[in-house]
């Protein structure tokens, strides 16, 4: 009988929760986090193959500036009651292993296009969450919005130099 009122007190408790939880919100965080990890191994790999001071300083800023945003995505979430899955924590390995076979120029061209794109996803994103999400969540995709659509920049100024001219 205990365990019984237990396990229905646990799953009431769970799923008021679950059901508290601003579908948007969860959305984002599970977003935001998988794209982030992303952003912070890629940038690793930049830092190792990319054959420019540009493109390797870029890795740089882009692990540094990931990392910090997602040890405060966690916080909010967390503030939020927004689990984030183990899953949504790991890198996208497939945009990785894209890059990580390039060697030279072509690495760069190629990761300078990558942050392009994946940039103006995670300002879109961002953006939805800043005007529909809730809580801390949304407070934190305000703040970060600012530095995420300066890394746009920076990348669409990394990949006007990556890519080759059309006069060799």
């Amino acid at each position: 009988m205990k365990v019984s009122i237990i396990a229905t007190t646990i799953a009431f408790t769970l799923s008021a929760v679950c059901a508290s939880a601003n579908p948007i919100d969860n959305d984002f965080a599970m977003k935001a986090a998988k794209d982030g990890n992303t952003e912070v191994a890629l940038g690793k790999v930049a830092q190792e193959k990319g054959t420019t001071s540009a493109t390797r300083d870029f890795g740089v800023k882009m692990a540094a500036d990931h990392s910090t945003a997602g040890n405060e995505l966690k916080a909010a979430a967390s503030s939020d009651n927004v689990m984030i899955p183990e899953s949504a924590m790991v890198a996208d390995e497939s945009m990785i292993d894209k890059v990580s076979t390039l060697e030279g120029a072509a690495f760069d061209k190629a990761y300078a296009s990558m942050m392009v794109q994946d940039h103006e996803k995670a300002v879109a994103l961002f953006k939805k969450e800043s005007a529909s999400g809730s809580g801390e969540l949304k407070a934190f995709a305000g703040r970060t919005l600012p530095t995420l659509q300066m890394h746009l920049k920076m990348a669409q100024e990394l990949e006007a130099v990556e890519k080759p001219s059309a006069n060799p």
